[in-house]
């Protein structure tokens, strides 16, 4: 508690701003990482090119009825012939000669994943035509289909990522220092979303999502700690919700970078861009004071402790540096006979804690389940799928602006509970609302699930 008497003396100042604003960079680009398969799984309306090629008696009256129905302007084959993709409709068939109402043309089911040979006999197709080119995962892959489910096997290995960083990295920063892991991982996810961006097959795009959001887990988890660490106990409410607000600028940006980097490839390059500035984070980004008490660090702590106390314009007294020399030596020692496996086991060892920790934890997965849910599904919801993604971060503002004042006046056990009661109760009011209504707009939807 001494450390905390020390940075409670050293304010809320330059250094803390500077650790503040340092991190939330790559929170930003969790976001957009995390978020990404909104914008880079879409999947075009599509129908199936056999129709084209085994039906003769109507081919020129079907794909003209589509070719001006999805305006297509180029073959897309999911063998990559080269001698169809270089061909469009109108090489392929005289389109002048037909005369045709789009508005009139409607999709058959068996026009997408299947067509019929011999008007008897149905076969899969295996090659499509899409109304659009937009750029993704689906169009790249042909994941449309029986192969659909691939887009959301993609998200859940996400979360997979982000459980497996989540159980693994809090551990290595409790042993190896919340800084080396915010840098660590910050890299790593850096160099595994370029490799993410440029490989070419689905196996490798599964495997390489993995790994971003397992170093994105570290990296945001470590941020998170790193930061609240080095503010007062008084204001630390403030740091912890504000950098959630970049959580939430970051899904509303994401929109507008795919707006304009329509290509997945380049567009997973640009949301990786700001991690380039955690290259400099080596230079000027301090390490935990409480972490280098905890570990005997004594004389880095010191150094660190009185550089803020210069940058923030306070002193710090001797007797108090003494203080926190002589607490270190003294609760090293019981640290020493404990390594962080048996630390964690002693959570489920008592059971008052074990019931604390599995209650949590079920708070955590339906959080999470309900955020996730709604968050992945804004390209499904009625109206403009940039629009929708753009309000679903907004909506998240009030609630982490409001949650700083409710921390400092309620703590934390009430809000949370009436946070999971509200979101209970509107969740269940969505099922009242009429599918046809007009009276609810996407916002609306929004502003209820959330």
């Amino acid at each position: 508690m001494l450390v905390d008497e020390a940075l409670t003396r050293l304010g809320t100042g330059f250094t803390q701003w500077i650790v503040f604003f340092s991190l939330c960079i790559p929170i930003l680009a969790a976001a957009w990482q995390i978020l990404a398969i909104i914008f880079i799984g879409i999947t075009p309306e599509f129908l199936c090119f056999q129709w084209f090629v085994t039906d003769t008696n109507k081919t020129n009256e079907r794909l003209v009825n589509y070719a001006e129905l999805f305006n297509i302007n180029k073959l897309y084959d999911i063998y990559n012939d080269s001698n169809i993709m270089s061909l469009s409709p109108e090489s392929l068939y005289e389109s002048s000669q037909l005369t045709l109402n789009s508005s009139t043309v409607s999709l058959e089911p068996a026009d997408q994943c299947l067509y019929i040979d011999d008007n008897t006999t149905y076969y899969r197709c295996n090659t499509w035509l899409y109304k659009y080119y937009e750029s993704s995962i689906v169009t790249e892959w042909n994941l449309v289909c029986e192969s659909s489910l691939l887009v959301h096997v993609s998200s859940s290995v996400v979360m997979a990522g982000c459980m497996v960083g989540s159980a693994l990295m809090p551990i290595v920063s409790d042993t190896f220092g919340r800084r080396l892991v915010v840098i660590a991982c910050s890299w790593a996810m850096l160099i595994s979303c370029i490799i993410n961006a440029f490989v070419d097959t689905y196996s490798s795009f599964v495997v390489m999502r993995f790994f971003v959001a397992t170093f994105q887990a570290g990296m945001f988890l470590s941020s998170y700690t790193l930061m609240c660490e080095w503010f007062p106990p008084k204001t630390r409410a403030i740091p912890g919700c504000a950098s959630l607000l970049f959580w939430a600028f970051g899904i509303m940006s994401l929109p507008g970078l795919a707006y304009l980097f329509p290509n997945w490839r380049w567009l997973m390059v640009v949301m990786s861009s700001p991690l380039l500035l955690t290259l400099l984070f080596p230079l000027y980004l301090p390490e935990s004071a409480h972490w280098l008490y905890a570990h005997g660090k004594v004389e880095e702590a010191e150094r660190i402790l009185l550089q803020t106390a210069r940058w923030n314009r306070v002193v710090l007294s001797k007797t108090l540096l003494s203080k926190l020399k002589r607490d270190c030596a003294e609760s090293q020692e019981a640290t020493d006979r404990k390594n962080t496996f048996t630390r964690i086991g002693q959570v489920f060892r008592l059971p008052t804690l074990r019931w604390y920790a599995l209650l949590m934890c079920l708070v955590w997965f339906l959080t999470s389940l309900v955020y996730f849910g709604i968050s992945l599904s804004t390209s499904v919801l009625v109206g403009n799928k940039y629009w929708n993604c753009f309000l679903s971060g907004l909506v998240e503002i009030p609630a982490y602006v409001g949650n700083v004042f409710l921390l400092k006046r309620f703590g934390r056990r009430i809000p949370t509970c009436l946070y999971q009661m509200l979101s209970a109760v509107s969740l269940l009011a969505i099922f009242f609302i009429p599918e046809t209504t007009g009276l609810f707009t996407p916002f609306d939807t929004w502003f209820v699930a959330s």
